[in-house]
């Protein structure tokens, strides 16, 4: 009579590890996006490989993360949420405040605050990406240059905005 009692306990418990480990896995891909870089929203991280044109989260390391933190951009642990606008071979110009990526405008810097900037031109290599809001206003590489590819979590599909 035991026997059937045990196999319940055990499913149970089962059951309950699969749901902690689901809902650990299940709040690492749904991330908020509070800035207005991308649309403001609910976004999930998807398991798949990034592609130019993507919209991505992206984790930032090195010197863009100092530089994020201090200008109050990003607090530390938030993800940056960009549209992959370069990758490997793609010519990256910003010549006075346009932007360029193989000869085709795609970004307008502000002239009008104190920003970083970077002039002239560069090709992409293997492991690098050129990542831009989707708005004027957005803080993106057309004032901190390029990125690491292994700085991004991953593609980021809008499932709820505002």
């Amino acid at each position: 009579m035991r026997r059937p009692r045990s196999i319940g306990i055990l499913v149970v418990a089962t059951v309950g590890v699969v749901m902690l480990i689901a809902s650990a896995w299940v709040q690492a891909r749904l991330v908020w996006n509070f800035t207005p870089s991308i649309p403001t929203g609910l976004y999930w991280i998807e398991d798949r490989a990034w592609e130019k044109g993507d919209r991505v989260a992206v984790e930032p390391s090195g010197s863009l993360m100092i530089t994020l933190q201090q200008t109050g951009v990003l607090e530390k642990g938030r993800l940056l949420m960009k549209r992959v606008a370069a990758v490997a071979g793609d010519e990256v110009c910003r010549a006075e405040s346009k932007v360029s990526v193989n000869g085709y405008d795609v970004a307008t810097a502000r002239s009008d605050v104190k920003l970083p900037k970077w002039s002239g031109c560069f090709r992409l290599d293997v492991g690098d990406v050129f990542l831009l809001g989707e708005t004027a206003d957005s803080f993106d590489a057309r004032y901190f240059g390029v990125t690491s590819a292994d700085d991004i979590v991953g593609p980021a599909q809008l499932l709820l905005g505002i």
